[in-house]
């Protein structure tokens, strides 16, 4: 029962250090055309998928599936690094264009990635398949990539308009804190309100009422007093 769970486990982590490096374009070197390459995440995120052309006439492909980078991933002696780390260092390979093919007489296409770890470089290697009608292939790579530079350009201007809000509100900040540097120590604070200073209260003379102090207070009558015979 438990193996399952931990297949599915380590599918999920495997799907996910995927996204690390879907959507790459790399140029390749090594053959005698230019070539470029793209990484996908296949479907349901259960494979790597390579797609590499020269843009004209030709065009390979491979479908990598997670046992057989679990195989590679073992044999490089990497089986204690997690899916993620693994995909991030694949992907630093991919960004430096650690990336080099070659033809072989069958016409497939041999692929090395070449990524890094604390100094050792392993070397990831795949076999691409040459299709025979690649036209329709090619076009939608190339339109995918026109899309990428344009998503890629709409991000671009969001961070500068984003950038330059924080520019302003970093100014008109700036500004308020030089504002209260220099207001003089013992200035009120702004929008405060200090309640009026009550002035001395005035006095009241004895036998004066409490309430209205110029009215002499009335003493209640004592009664007459009947002098004996």
């Amino acid at each position: 029962p438990r193996e399952p769970f931990v297949f599915r486990e380590r599918m999920e982590e495997f799907s996910n250090g995927l996204e690390l490096v879907a959507g790459s374009f790399v140029e390749v070197t090594g053959t005698a055309e230019r070539l470029l390459l793209r990484v996908e995440q296949g479907r349901n995120g259960q494979s790597l998928e390579l797609t590499c052309t020269d843009g004209l006439a030709q065009l390979w492909r491979s479908a990598v599936s997670f046992s057989s980078l679990a195989r590679q991933k073992k044999y490089l002696g990497l089986v204690g690094m997690t899916w993620e780390a693994f995909f991030r260092k694949l992907a630093d390979g991919l960004e430096a264009e650690n990336v080099t093919a070659s033809v072989d007489d069958e016409e497939e296409l041999e692929l090395e990635m070449n990524c890094y770890e604390k100094g050792d470089c392993y070397s990831l290697k795949f076999e691409l398949e040459r299709e025979a009608e690649p036209r329709q292939a090619i076009a939608e790579l190339l339109f995918d990539m026109v899309g990428l530079v344009k998503r890629a350009r709409h991000v671009s201007a969001k961070h500068d308009a984003l950038k330059e809000q924080l520019k302003v509100q970093t100014a008109r900040a700036t500004r308020l804190a030089a504002q209260l540097e220099s207001a003089p120590s013992g200035s009120a604070e702004p929008n405060t309100v200090r309640p009026a200073a009550s002035g001395p209260g005035r006095k009241r003379k004895a036998g004066y009422s409490l309430i209205n102090p110029s009215v002499k207070k009335k003493r209640a009558a004592k009664g007459v007093k009947i002098k004996p015979a």
